[in-house]
């Protein structure tokens, strides 16, 4: 082999390797899992159309897949449905009956993105979610902030704010004449890996 060839197979050698690292470098991304002391996932519904019923659900996971194109990024979650908790055990256990979520049937929540438009900042997330087996398309409104860590008030830790309104219908709830139809959802994610 002459120095040409030579010359020719090592800027070769060296073109392949760099496309290989750029590439390898876009696709890249970073797995999360949700912190579950910190995050939440809280609603609100109109009761005799004056007062504001408040609740959320403790027991949830999920993962948050941040890719180096963030609108590539993706998020998946399930709820536990009987986790719920309003502050009142009556209708707690109300909610997860036959007359509401049905929980002994259907226990879990399902929410898949499938399309981010913004930046981490601020940024719409579409996705799927799934309550008594039926799925919906549902969009969140969403912004990040940065605060102090718990553990470490010298690092700064993302926090992911969410919210989005769905008719409770619409996933065949339907018994409560004095409950408003429109849920509000709020959502406040600290991710972990």
């Amino acid at each position: 082999m002459n120095m040409l060839n030579v010359l020719k197979a090592t800027v070769l050698s060296i073109s392949i390797f760099s496309f290989i690292s750029i590439n390898a470098d876009i696709i890249k991304e970073t797995e999360y899992q949700l912190n579950k002391t910190e995050s939440e996932i809280k609603f609100k519904i109109k009761n005799f159309g004056l007062l504001t019923v408040e609740g959320k659900f403790e027991e949830f996971s999920g993962s948050i897949k941040i890719a180096n194109d963030f609108e590539k990024s993706q998020v998946n979650a399930n709820v536990n449905i009987s986790s719920i908790n309003t502050e009142n055990k009556s209708r707690d256990e109300h909610l997860r009956s036959k007359d509401f979520f049905e929980t002994a049937k259907y226990p879990i929540m399902i929410f898949k993105s499938t399309n981010i438009k913004g930046n981490v900042e601020n940024f719409k997330m579409e996705g799927d979610l799934t309550i008594k087996g039926i799925t919906k398309k549902v969009t969140f409104d969403c912004n990040s902030s940065a605060t102090n860590a718990k553990d470490d008030t010298s690092k700064q830790t993302e926090i992911f704010n969410a919210e989005t309104s769905i008719n409770r219908k619409d996933f065949s709830i339907e018994n409560g004449a004095t409950i408003g139809d429109e849920v509000k959802i709020y959502l406040k994610i600290k991710p972990e890996k």
